[in-house]
């Protein structure tokens, strides 16, 4: 039962306490203890029904605000924890792709005999020579 009814039981108790009074003025004694007695039971029902849904209501109130704290964590967390971590996978797959230049067919002759004659690979005599070239770039020692 929730706290709308449990109090409409409260106050009809309150007045069936009211009739009893009258009825024990007007001397009527049988009638004045059935309303009393009425009133008591009906009474201590709504008072035991409101504090009963009062302590449910509460209760689900608490669950509630526990479970929108929960989700307001959740929403502050998750989808920047889901960014970062996107954004962290989509530069590690743009550092680990490798750039594409296109070489003259002249260049691209004396790129591959100067790998044949060192025994490396052509990305590292490219990586080296750009390195060595390019302003503001560390030289790499051989």
């Amino acid at each position: 039962m929730s706290q709308i009814p449990a109090s409409i039981l409260v106050l009809a108790a309150s007045i069936f306490s009211l009739a009893a009074h009258s009825a024990n003025a007007n001397s009527s004694r049988q009638a004045a203890v059935m309303l009393t007695l009425a009133a008591i039971g009906i009474g201590l029902w709504g008072t035991i029904s409101l504090v009963a849904a009062t302590m449910k209501e509460r209760e689900m109130l608490v669950d509630s605000q526990a479970r929108l704290d929960m989700l307001d964590q959740i929403l502050e967390r998750g989808p920047l924890k889901s960014l970062s971590k996107a954004t962290r996978q989509i530069l590690k797959r743009h550092e680990e792709q490798p750039s594409t230049i296109q070489l003259s067919s002249e260049v691209q002759d004396q790129l591959s005999t100067a790998a044949k004659l060192s025994g490396r690979d052509q990305n590292e005599i490219l990586e080296e020579a750009l390195k060595r070239n390019l302003p503001g770039t560390p030289s790499r020692v051989a």
